[in-house]
């Protein structure tokens, strides 16, 4: 991770994307600006949204506008995706063009395909754990675990928590927001967004405080929605900037407790 090896078909695939993804100036540029900072001094878990199949490449060309060199990203990406053999050929292209790194993972879906995912996945976490524990590195991750194909959030799986809470005290989350739902070449505005660092004690604040709204409101609405947990707290502060059409799962839990969220 870190050393890019320029090639010409890897930087011509590199200048493609940064062509057909046109990323709005983001107006949290404060927050890639904190992030970097924080880098001086501890890791980044990056958490953001996957609705687009270019999703990847529009945070990849946004994290790179706002000042995060993809070298010191590793992003964590299916096992199964990657066994296409065109796929790995432009990633492996790419990660020398860039620099930036994988981390393959067994998506549960996938389970039935492989019989040694607790293994595999077991392996790939203590990786990016361990990247967790050296400050200036970003390890990227989709809470979801998978694409949504119906424009909303998906409920978020235990992978982010367990790679926060492995990572150590200086670990902090960055949620990145990537927005609208379909993204084409060359034609959509895309936004990548990011929110405020998150530490590990006040998600843990939040989870407390929001909980305890979700219980009075279910008491006096007679409503069962759920309580949350950390990885739903990273998808929450994912969805600040969406617009609630976007919101999915979790949109009753931001019309009653969008004020606990911190912005």
């Amino acid at each position: 991770m870190g050393e890019r090896k320029p090639t010409r078909i890897g930087d011509a695939l590199w200048r493609t994307i940064e062509h057909a993804i046109h990323i709005e100036k983001a107006t949290s540029e404060k927050n890639f600006t904190k992030a970097n900072e924080h880098r001086k001094k501890g890791p980044i878990l990056l958490a953001a949204n996957h609705f687009s199949w270019l999703d990847t490449s529009a945070l990849a060309v946004g994290l790179k506008t706002n000042g995060i060199p993809l070298g010191v990203v590793t992003g964590i990406a299916s096992r199964r995706h990657l066994e296409n053999i065109l796929k790995r050929y432009i990633i492996s292209k790419l990660k020398d063009s860039q620099g930036f790194d994988v981390i393959e993972i067994v998506q549960t879906k996938d389970f039935d395909r492989y019989k040694d995912h607790d293994l595999f996945n077991t392996r790939a976490l203590l990786k990016g754990a361990r990247l967790l524990r050296k400050k200036g590195n970003v390890v990227a991750i989709s809470p979801e675990g998978e694409r949504s194909r119906k424009g909303g959030l998906l409920k978020a799986l235990p992978g982010a928590e367990v790679l926060f809470r492995l990572g150590g005290e200086n670990v902090r989350v960055l949620p990145v927001s990537i927005y609208p739902y379909s993204i084409r070449p060359f034609t959509t505005s895309t936004h990548v967004e990011a929110g405020s660092l998150l530490s590990l004690s006040q998600a843990e604040t939040e989870t407390l405080a929001i909980n305890k709204r979700i219980e009075e409101f279910n008491q006096q609405q007679g409503t069962d929605i759920f309580l949350v947990n950390i990885p739903d707290i990273i998808m929450l502060h994912i969805a600040l900037p969406m617009s609630p059409d976007n919101h999915g799962f979790y949109k009753r839990h931001m019309e009653i407790a969008r004020d606990l969220i911190a912005a």
